[in-house]
């Protein structure tokens, strides 16, 4: 099962009870992208921390978004995969295990002045 979510526009609340994990497991934006994934699921967009464009791209998407992601259930996990540099930013790649057992592997990242312009996910 293939599971292709977008937010980004460029690249691309219900709180989940997820493990508490340590910075290093959990990377720089880990907690910011767990409530993103949360949020869709519930079907908003966390319009606090994305970027307009971001924001603008969650909005059209949202339907399809919280269709795909609430029967996967809560996110047991979240792990920092990678994290790379880009001309826009920091963009950080974690593993994310859902309650259904799914994994999904996300990327987050460009963040400035506290907002992402940069979260999807390539699926599992």
């Amino acid at each position: 099962m293939r599971r292709n979510l977008v937010f980004a526009a460029a690249l691309g609340s219900v709180v989940i009870a997820a493990p508490a994990l340590s910075q290093a497991q959990q990377g720089e934006y880990g907690a910011d992208l767990s409530r993103m994934i949360a949020d869709a699921a519930a079907g908003t967009c966390s319009a606090d921390i994305m970027a307009p464009q971001l924001l603008s791209a969650c909005e059209a998407q949202i339907g399809r978004m919280a269709a795909g992601l609430s029967p996967l259930g809560g996110a047991e996990s979240i792990t920092l995969v990678s994290a790379a540099d880009t001309p826009q930013g920091k963009v950080e790649t974690y593993r994310v295990r859902f309650a259904n057992g799914y994994e999904m592997n996300w990327s987050v990242g460009a963040r400035q002045d506290g907002k992402y312009a940069v979260a999807f996910t390539t699926g599992g």
